[in-house]
């Protein structure tokens, strides 16, 4: 059952901005996904499903980061969305209390932007980045 089209409920977990790709969940607390409404007070920020806001859109085509099932995408898997509105990071930092979720290694990568972490990976460096050289965090910021 697809929560986006089933529910009647205005909250965040059936709302069109709410992020399919850019998602968490810590410490069993529950799912909190990336609000991607521009016009939200919620915009750029985790917010839970149960959730709720002005900026509020009908899911039934599905999330805004999930073009495969909009018809109105007209097959550029990209057209219903800016990479600029989907997730601006102005650093990447190192968090040193996580282990990595897949070889168990320290630091994770958290995104930063205007001082405050707003993406966490649960990745090392090397599985986030892809490259063994990642290990060090003074190279998640290189060009």
């Amino acid at each position: 059952m697809d929560h986006r089209n089933y529910s009647s409920a205005k909250t965040c977990q059936s709302c069109r901005y709410w992020s399919e790709l850019i998602a968490r969940s810590e410490g069993g607390k529950p799912v909190e996904a990336y609000c991607l409404n521009a016009a939200s007070p919620k915009n750029q920020t985790f917010v839970t499903g149960s959730q709720s806001c002005d900026g509020w859109a009908e899911g039934y085509l599905g999330a805004i980061d999930d073009p495969s099932n909009d018809p109105m995408a007209g097959g550029d898997p990209y057209a219903v969305f800016d990479d600029d509105q989907v997730l601006s990071i102005d650093r990447f930092e190192p968090d040193f209390s996580l282990r990595c979720e897949v070889c168990g290694q320290k630091p994770t990568v958290t995104g930063v932007k205007d001082g405050k972490q707003i993406y966490h990976s649960e990745m090392c460096g090397p599985c986030t980045f892809g490259e063994a050289a990642c290990i060090d965090p003074k190279r998640w910021n290189d060009e």
